[in-house]
């Protein structure tokens, strides 16, 4: 049986089992660990309904989710989405501590900042297997 997910535009998300739990799973680790995910795949593949199905997840999982896009124009400036997604979190800049308000002050253009040391990341890839199922239509 193959798992529905409605997302923001009112369609469904069909086939996509393995992908969504996949997304879901990211998710919880992420409330506890953080991390960052990377969605790749040819145009017209499903990206976007996979991130709007994603995003309406992550609310569900008490996220506060922002949403970016792009414009052609936009091209040539580093970090222009991320800039859109961060502007709209500025006005939560000092509730946030020291290191985070730093490093988005920063980010935004509000402010210089420090060296900070003892930062980390983590990402997780999709397996090769899978990789494979999510750039080819369903």
């Amino acid at each position: 049986m193959s798992h529905r997910q409605p997302h923001s535009s009112g369609q469904t998300v069909v086939g996509r089992d393995w992908e969504l739990e996949f997304m879901g799973g990211f998710l919880r680790d992420a409330s506890e660990a953080g991390g960052a995910l990377l969605l790749l795949g040819e145009l017209g593949v499903g990206k976007t309904a996979l991130l709007q199905a994603t995003g309406q997840l992550a609310e569900t999982f008490g996220y506060r989710v922002v949403r970016t896009s792009g414009a052609e124009f936009e091209a040539d400036v580093n970090y222009s989405g991320l800039n859109q997604a961060l502007l709209a979190l500025s006005d939560n800049l000092a509730s946030l501590n020291a290191v985070h308000k730093e490093a988005l002050s920063v980010a935004l253009g509000l402010g210089r900042g420090s060296l900070l040391t003892g930062c980390s990341f983590r990402m997780r890839r999709l397996p090769s297997s899978r990789a494979s199922r999510m750039s080819s239509p369903s």
